[in-house]
Formats: C-alpha cells, structure tokens, sequence
C-alpha cells in the first residue's frame, strides 16, 4: 500500500525532475524526440521540437541522413509582449520585437555570404543615389545616359522631352491646345530700326517731395547735367521739392520746370529754369499729363523717353506727395488707406491722354525708377503706350538710377535704338552713378542718417567699390 501510494506520487512529479541535458534541454515524457527549453521564472516556457543529433547504433540502409535544425514553437500566453510587424518593438521581453528585429537595426545584412559583398552593396547603393541626384539636381538627361529612345516592348520608344504629343485623357480631353503665342514686337538685339540723324527728348518726372529721397532725386538732375548736352538729345525734368527734408541749393520747394544743360556742379542746379509752378500734386494723373504734354509740344522729337522717380510699391502704384491739394479718393479701401497716390489705373489712363493729345504714336521707351515696379501687372499697363519699358523688380537703393552714364552714352551716340538704350541703363545701374564714383558725392552719400558723419574719418578716401556694394538702409519704396 505504501509502495503504491509512492508511485503515484512521482508519477505525478516526473515532469518536473527530468534529468537536464548539458545544451540547459530537457527531456520531455512525451518521447526521446521532444524537448522543453529551460526558462526563468516569469517568462512563458517555449515548446522546442527537435532530433537529438546521436550516431545511430546501426546506419540506415539508405545512408545517414542530416539531422534537421530545430524549429522553436511559441506557446501562446495572455500576459505575452507583442511586437510591432515593423519592428518598433522590444520591451525587454524575449517575446517582444518583430521578425525583423525589435531590437534595432537593419533587418538584413549586408554582404553575408560571401566576403567582399557588403562593400560592393554599399557601393551599388552609392551609386545609385548619386545618378538618381543627378537626374533631379543636375540637368542629367536620359540622352546622356544614351537612355533616349529606347524600346518600351511593343516596338513604340518612350517618348523624350522634346515629343511634341499631348495627352489626350483626363478633364481636357475635348479641349483642342491653345495655339503658339505669337507676338509683332522687333527683336530685343535690334529693337526700332533707328533712322539717320534721329532725335530724341527725354522726360524726367521727378516726384522729390519726400523727406528721404528728396536729396537724392535732386541730385538725379545734377548727375543728368553731368551727362551733358547735344543737338540731337534734349532733356527736361519737373522737379518738386520737399519742404524740410535737404536744405541745399537755396532751399526752395515747389515744382519747378529745367531744360537740363552741360554742367559738371553736383551740388547746385546750372540748368535753365524754364516754369516755377509752385506747390503741385505730383500723385495725380493730371499733373503727369500736363507736364508730358508740355514737353512734347515744345520740344518735338523722333523718339521720347519718360522716366519717373519716387517710391513705388508695385502693382498698385506709386509717386506719393504728403500735399493737401486735391481730393482724396476713397471709393476704394486702398486709395482711402494710402492717400495721394498715383496708381496704374491712372497712370495708364494719363499715357492714354497724352498720347491722343499729342498725336505720338508710341512712346520709345517708359523708365520707372523705383522699387518694386518690375512687375508682370505694371509692364500690361505699360504696353500699349510705350516699345519698351525698365522698371526694378527688387527694391532700389534711394540713390536711384546713373543719369551720368546713361545720357553721356545717348549724347554720344543718338542713333542708338530703344533696345540699346534699356540695356544702358542696366549696365550703368549703380557702378556708374555718381554717387559711387564722385568723391565728394560718395562722401555724402556715404553719411547719410549718421549723425556723426566724417567725425571718425574722410569718407572721400572709401573705395567705390564699398557703397557699390552696399544696399543702404533707404530705398524708393514707398513705406507709410
């Protein structure tokens, strides 16, 4: 009885005292060729299937045959970890992470197998970005590559960038292409054939009633008497002054009309004073209109030019004077907010007026020197009045245009186009001005809004290379 009641006992106990294998497997009950894994408490116990690798006591007569690896079974438990499929996982649980490592790194490796095959891999991966950020970065062409034009499959090449073809589907499929925009304007690089002893009168509309630019507009006439005169070239200017900003020259304000003449003086006006007229609006299109209109009457030429001068401020416009004269328009929330202030619709409808005043067809060419006026929306206005127009797209440095280079050029050569004289006024933007090449003019200009001025130094000593160089903190761009 008590040698039954034992047995019972380590039946049931068997399991349990297995004798362990030296590889920390033990056997199961369940047959030699079933084992259980060793596992530390707390951790679920894993199932491990598998052939214990013993010579057989006979050979079998078909040949040995390979011991097969173990496959390693999970069983499945409630309070088990899992990981994610993309292998963020990994807790600190053996059953966290994924199939392609929880635990971090790359999911393959490179170069296992044979030595030499991770250098070559990373190579090829090299190799591949760099022809792939030369196609996107580069300019790279499948041409270069000898790619262009090769098969598709069924005997048609894929079509380059060049093909002419469109496609046919989608929401535009019943719409036929637009055709080619053509346009009756001359080539850029001869513009007007220009005509054997031609003449021109250029305009300049100078709006120097304002605290900041007054000085410098003022000296825009200075440098266009710099530029000198001739026979065939004729240059008139209204000029209006601010009240309190530069004191020089007499210190006079109000508008006032010049037909500019030789004169090497920057810091006085030589030219002839042909009309005082007193306080003016230079932001109405009224204004505009009688001073164009004057100068084309009295002084008839083949070719006109019209520069304007003063802040702009892009497509709205520009040329602002802080005068009460005149009412304000505020049927719109933007003339209401900015004031007196010369906006393209005006501008457009003041070169419609002159020219049908006057009777000229075109003008040559229509200057706005000012910022921001290098807009799509102001060259659309500018078109039907004018072959050729120069405006700023960025910001101006209050120095403003080179008056001196421009119009030496012009008087040398009068029988220039409209094309050339635009590129003339780009070539000498700034390098040629005079206040970057005069020295004395560099050293005012280079003090402006110092209040100490040449106190540690002479500016006349800086190179021009500095100030053609530096953007200075004032500009003709309209701020209010």
């Amino acid at each position: 009885m008590r040698m039954e009641l034992l047995h019972q006992i380590f039946r049931h106990l068997e399991p349990a005292y297995a004798a362990m294998s030296p590889s920390g497997i033990s056997e199961s009950p369940d047959g030699p060729g079933t084992s259980y894994m060793a596992a530390t408490s707390g951790r679920p116990s894993r199932r491990v299937d598998a052939v214990r690798r013993r010579r057989p006591e006979s050979a079998p007569s078909g040949g040995r045959q390979r011991a097969e690896a173990p496959q390693r079974k999970r069983e499945s438990t409630s309070n088990s970890a899992s990981g994610s499929t993309l292998g963020t996982g990994g807790t600190g649980e053996t059953t966290g992470g994924s199939g392609l490592g929880g635990g971090g790194g790359l999911p393959f490796k490179l170069g296992s197998g044979r030595p030499g095959c991770g250098c070559l891999t990373v190579i090829a991966i090299i190799v591949v970005i760099a022809v792939i950020a030369l196609f996107l970065f580069g300019g790279l062409q499948c041409s270069d590559l000898g790619l262009g034009g090769f098969d598709t499959g069924d005997g048609s090449p894929i079509p380059t960038a060049t093909s002419t073809g469109y496609d046919t589907g989608g929401q535009l499929s019943g719409v036929p292409p637009a055709s080619d925009f053509a346009t009756n304007y001359p080539a850029a690089g001869s513009g007007i054939p220009s005509k054997d002893g031609q003449t021109w009168l250029v305009m300049l509309y100078q709006d120097a009633d304002d605290k900041i630019l007054e000085k410098d507009i003022y000296l825009d006439l200075n440098e266009a008497e710099k530029g000198g005169a001739s026979d065939r070239v004729r240059v008139v200017a209204q000029l209006d002054r601010y009240s309190g900003g530069y004191t020089g020259d007499g210190n006079w304000t109000g508008a006032k009309r010049f037909v500019v003449g030789a004169d090497d003086d920057l810091g006085t006006i030589a030219s002839r004073e042909v009309g005082d007229l007193g306080e003016v609006n230079m932001s109405s299109g009224q204004t505009l209109v009688n001073f164009v209109t004057w100068a084309i009457n009295d002084y008839p030429a083949d070719k006109y030019v019209l520069i304007m001068s003063d802040h702009g401020m892009g497509w709205p416009g520009g040329w602002t004077d802080p005068t009460p004269q005149g009412a304000v328009d505020a049927s719109s929330p933007l003339s209401a907010k900015l004031g007196n202030v010369l906006f393209m619709n005006e501008m457009d409808k003041a070169l419609g007026q002159i020219r049908a005043t006057t009777g000229i067809d075109k003008f040559e060419l229509i200057g706005l020197d000012a910022c921001l006026m290098g807009q799509l929306e102001v060259f659309t206005a500018l078109e039907p009045h004018a072959r050729y127009a120069v405006a700023s797209e960025e910001t101006e440095p209050s120095i403003g245009w080179a008056y001196t280079g421009l119009l030496q050029a012009l008087h040398a050569d009068p029988d220039m186009s409209g094309a050339e004289l635009s590129r003339l006024i780009v070539e000498t933007y700034i390098q040629d001005d005079q206040a970057v090449v005069d020295r004395t003019a560099r050293a005012e200009f280079l003090s402006q809004g110092s209040p100490l001025g040449g106190l540690f130094g002479s500016s006349t000593n800086v190179s021009p290379d500095r100030p053609a160089r530096w953007q200075p903190s004032t500009c003709r761009r309209y701020a209010r």
